[in-house]
């Protein structure tokens, strides 16, 4: 009822129908597309649409509308090109081009881009001869009567020829600048170079593009600036973090379940010894693989912190002993104890405790004589006293040698960059994998293998045997 009592006047109907004709224009522009794509994925056609009364009756309306929205854009660009200082720029949507009367020359093209497109396709609407005569006169009229001979320059309209560029799929690029110096650079073709007739078998941008602007030649770097400026206060707002780390986790998950999902079509396809659930396992190593590898999924840092949210039993409080409690445990948030830590160190730092001698098993005062790797017990978290500091022959105290690690620990280390070495194809990592399994859980055929040749071999020559070993019990 609401409707019919509305009156439909001729703005209302112009209004509804432009909203139509521009989302049908959009659908369209989708559709083409995807037609498109399937073409050039496709050998056969399915050839022209049929055309209907309707279809007919949305172009004559498009062809009716599209001159009233060219204009109604390019006032919106004026209108712009003043507020957005963008002077001088002029997409010409509508009438005749300025590049009409001035043919294309490649002996005339500027190296430098367009501030639209950001191709090397424009050149001078007019000649240097015309120019440099029009400066002359303008200098011998600004000197006459005494003058002193300043004037304005004649400024040089440029426009921007990439709608008249395209090489149509010829082999030697004519008919587009850049596709020549590709095909230069190619040289001869070869049969995988080969596209369909009328399409350019570069992918040139040049090719698809249709910028035909114009603009003065002083102002480019203005316009250029402040088109950017344009577009970066178009954009939609950023996102919030919450959404941000959304999307991280999203990454993740999506990352993980695609690895799954091709690790097992190909641990699945191959016919080996291996039991189901040896093969699970090597689709979960595998991708456990791949992902600590991964650099940019390492590195990103809404993954990062969208899985610390989702994360179970992650700790906020930690027990520690505190000066104001005579030493008892106390359970405080990690920022109080970092308070507490904080005021501690200052009041050591004004009143130093004694040095306490070597006979006992009393860790040392200083941060430099302690055990630089025991943090627990540098930020008074842990109560285990450390080894006593060796002493020089002068008796003064000095902290102990840092002893190179055992061959196990070495020989662990060894075999785990095999196994993230990127070189290493996936049937040398399955037996990777299982060799550093059994030097973790102390298998006596590996710990043997150590033990007998640490003293004469290094630990990447014991690592290289300790593959080999496993390679040959399968």
């Amino acid at each position: 009822m609401t409707s019919r009592k509305k009156k439909w006047n001729v703005r209302f109907v112009a209004e509804h129908l432009a909203i139509l004709l521009v989302l049908r224009r959009q659908v369209e522009k989708e559709k083409e597309a995807r037609v498109e794509v399937e073409r050039s994925t496709r050998s056969a056609s399915k050839g022209v649409p049929k055309a209907t009364p309707l279809k007919r009756a949305f172009r004559k309306l498009w062809a009716k509308y599209e001159p009233s929205l060219k204009l109604y854009t390019q006032a919106e660009r004026d209108t712009a090109n003043v507020v957005h200082r963008t002077p001088s720029l002029s997409l010409q949507l509508t009438g005749a081009r300025d590049q009409d009367h001035v043919p294309w020359g490649r002996w005339t093209k500027y190296e430098s881009n367009c501030p639209v497109c950001t191709h090397a396709s424009k050149m001078p609407m007019q000649n240097r001869e015309g120019v440099n005569a029009a400066d002359s006169r303008l200098r011998e009229a600004a000197e006459t009567n005494g003058g002193d001979g300043k004037f304005e320059a004649t400024e040089t309209k440029v426009g921007c020829y990439c709608w008249g560029q395209n090489c149509f799929g010829d082999r030697d690029g004519i008919g587009c600048w850049k596709c020549v110096d590709l095909a230069m650079e190619e040289g001869e073709l070869s049969a995988e170079d080969v596209v369909e007739p009328g399409v350019c078998r570069f992918d040139c941008d040049v090719c698809r593009c249709s910028c035909q602007c114009t603009f003065v030649e002083n102002k480019r770097h203005t316009i250029a600036n402040d088109l950017k400026k344009n577009e970066m206060k178009n954009k939609p707002p950023i996102e919030t973090r919450e959404s941000q780390r959304e999307g991280g986790r999203s990454l993740f998950f999506d990352y993980v379940r695609n690895n799954l999902d091709n690790y097992s079509v190909r641990e699945f396809q191959d016919v080996d010894s291996r039991s189901e659930f040896e093969v699970v396992t090597d689709i979960a190593t595998k991708t456990a693989i791949d992902i600590s590898s991964h650099t940019a999924m390492q590195c990103n840092p809404n993954v990062m912190r969208g899985l610390q949210e989702i994360i179970p039993g992650r700790r906020t409080n930690i027990e520690m002993r505190t000066l104001a409690d005579g030493g008892k445990k106390v359970s405080m948030s990690i920022q109080q104890a970092r308070k507490e830590l904080k005021g501690r160190g200052a009041a050591e730092r004004k009143n130093p405790p004694e040095m306490p001698s070597f006979d006992d098993n009393t860790p040392p005062a200083s941060n430099f004589l302690s055990n630089a790797g025991n943090r627990a017990h540098r930020n008074r978290l842990s109560s285990a006293p450390l080894h006593p500091p060796m002493m020089l022959m002068t008796g003064t105290p000095k902290a102990t040698a840092s002893s190179p690690p055992p061959m196990m620990e070495r020989v662990q280390k060894r075999v785990m960059d095999k196994l993230f070495d990127a070189a290493t194809t996936p049937q040398t990592k399955r037996v990777v994998a299982k060799v550093h399994a059994q030097l973790a859980q102390k298998d006596a055929t590996f710990t043997t293998v150590v033990d007998r040749y640490q003293d004469v071999q290094s630990s990447q020559e014991i690592s290289t045997t300790c593959i080999d070993l496993q390679r040959a019990l399968g």
